[in-house]
C-alpha cells in the first residue's frame, strides 16, 4: 500500500489518505509494542516494520 504518494493530491482522495495517515500513525504509535503486520493467509509476520513519514 503506497499511500504517500496521494498525500499531496488536492481531491477528495487526497483528504481521505492524509485521513488514513493520520488514522494508521496514531494507532501505530499507540499499539507499538505489540502490533504485528501479517502478510499471507498462512499467519506469516513481518520481523520488522519501516515507515516513512513525511
Amino acid at each position: 500500500m503506497e499511500l504517500n504518494g496521494l498525500y499531496s493530491n488536492t481531491s477528495q482522495l487526497g483528504k481521505a489518505t492524509r485521513k488514513a495517515i493520520g488514522y494508521i500513525i496514531s494507532h501505530i504509535q499507540l499499539h507499538a509494542m505489540s502490533l504485528r503486520v501479517q502478510t499471507s493467509l498462512k499467519g506469516n509476520y513481518l520481523m520488522t516494520l519501516s515507515m516513512q513519514i513525511v
